[in-house]
């Protein structure tokens, strides 16, 4: 999909098709003459080039670098579930919610745990990639993958069938989360019972829950514990500037106010505005919301003071 503000060979191609000067950013003269000729084919004259407008140009290749869109600097890879595992309903989008996974730094295993889920259609739209807790791989950081196209959505808030589910778009960072010193909580199960234990590791070490030991430049620690944890795997330099680009991109593409919702929040209330969980109040203030913002039984993006720095500067 192309729109103002895309840029790169696919932008070219378009441009040479339409006869105007290919310097290879969508601006204004593309938009024009990508609406002119929809309403030449019946099309509705968006300015977008999405699929229908594609078919009727017949300009589209094998070439893999079509699947990536580029705006603004900001490269969104395609990398899409299977059709049954998403729901292609087109929705109004009013709400942006930020996760991170508790899992790998590789945004493409994500995407692909969601197609074998048998849970249903859980998913989110966009997935940003990070670096592996022991800091030994980054291959991923910062890459945004896009897992079904706009104005669907899949189960990502757990919180029922309700408009916040249907009318939001939801970014998952790759972080392992909470971080614990000298050890990891985990659950033994005996004879049908349950039992919370912690095991003992290097005392001087974080741990993940999974028990993985973090490296140091991996670990953030928080002045006052959030959500009962200090410690947590720190979203990269990488990570924070594709989560700016991308609610940038996702603010003209959808009208969300990216200015709203958890900012004004976190000016009242400082960085505990990322816990304060009041459903009602979201479904009422349209914008940039955490998970942890409409569950209870979540602990999900933590107040990283660069991450708060961007809501407070979009």
């Amino acid at each position: 999909m192309l729109r103002k503000g895309s840029r790169g060979n696919s932008v070219i191609a378009l441009q040479n098709f339409l006869g105007i000067n290919a310097d290879g950013i969508f601006g204004n003269e593309t938009e024009y003459a990508v609406k002119n000729f929809q309403k030449q084919h019946n099309l509705r004259p968006d300015g977008i080039v999405g699929r229908e407008t594609y078919e009727q140009m017949g300009i589209l290749s094998s070439d893999f670098s079509e699947n990536n869109e580029v705006n603004d600097d900001v490269v969104i890879e395609k990398y899409y579930l299977p059709e049954n595992e998403y729901f292609k309903s087109v929705q109004k989008k009013n709400w942006i919610f930020l996760h991170y996974t508790a899992s790998s730094e590789n945004p493409y295993r994500v995407i692909d745990s969601w197609a074998r889920d048998n849970r249903g259609r859980i998913a989110t739209e966009f997935v940003i990639g990070g670096q592996s807790l022991n800091g030994k791989n980054n291959e991923h950081d910062g890459k945004i993958l896009q897992a079904f196209p706009e104005g669907g959505y899949g189960w990502h808030l757990g919180i029922g069938n309700n408009s916040l589910h249907r009318n939001s778009i939801g970014i998952e960072i790759c972080s392992m989360g909470y971080l614990t010193k000298g050890g990891y909580w985990t659950r033994l199960t005996r004879n049908g019972k349950s039992k919370r234990i912690f095991i003992k590791k290097n005392p001087d070490k974080y741990y993940a829950f999974n028990g993985q030991e973090a490296h140091k430049s991996q670990v953030l620690i928080l002045d006052e514990p959030f959500l009962g944890h200090k410690a947590w795997h720190r979203f990269s330099d990488k990570q924070l500037a594709s989560i700016n680009g991308l609610l940038q991109i996702i603010e003209k593409r959808d009208g969300i106010d990216i200015t709203k919702g958890l900012a004004p929040l976190i000016r009242k209330e400082g960085w505990k505005a990322f816990a304060n969980r009041n459903i009602p109040y979201i479904e009422q203030n349209f914008g940039v919301w955490s998970h942890s913002n409409v569950s209870n039984q979540k602990v999900d993006v933590f107040p990283q003071p660069e991450l708060i720095e961007i809501l407070l500067t979009l």
